[in-house]
């Protein structure tokens, strides 16, 4: 027959997991360094926290480092930066965030930075 030279090929489409970020700096002071930390909310795009991710990204300017964490079921998580010890600007930048397997499209604020010195 006609058609039987024909293939059949499924295509599932599966919607894309986007992961809304926001970050909220901070510093704390202490004689001869001070220290950046970045607050890290994840949420859908619908605005439901996401619990238990995966959170990984890196420090850079005067900051330097890369960190991972969890977060929790407020979708929250926060990093601190090692001791700093020269003036300038610290910036934590979201890399990553993964949960059971699925690596999320992030959107919303991906790096916050905050200016700093040692008293």
């Amino acid at each position: 027959t006609a058609l039987s030279n024909v293939t059949v090929v499924t295509i599932t489409v599966r919607p894309v997991a986007v992961a809304v970020l926001s970050i909220s700096m901070s510093k704390s002071t202490y004689s001869g360094y001070w220290k950046a930390k970045a607050a890290i909310t994840v949420k859908t795009a619908t605005g439901s926290a996401i619990s238990s991710a995966t959170v990984t990204g890196h420090w850079s300017g005067v900051a330097s480092g890369t960190a991972t964490g969890t977060t929790s079921s407020k979708g929250a998580v926060s990093f601190t930066s090692a001791s700093i010890r020269t003036s300038g600007t610290a910036t934590f930048t979201v890399d990553t965030v993964t949960k059971n397997g699925t690596t999320y499209t992030l959107t919303g604020q991906t790096s916050g930075s905050i200016a700093g010195a040692p008293r």
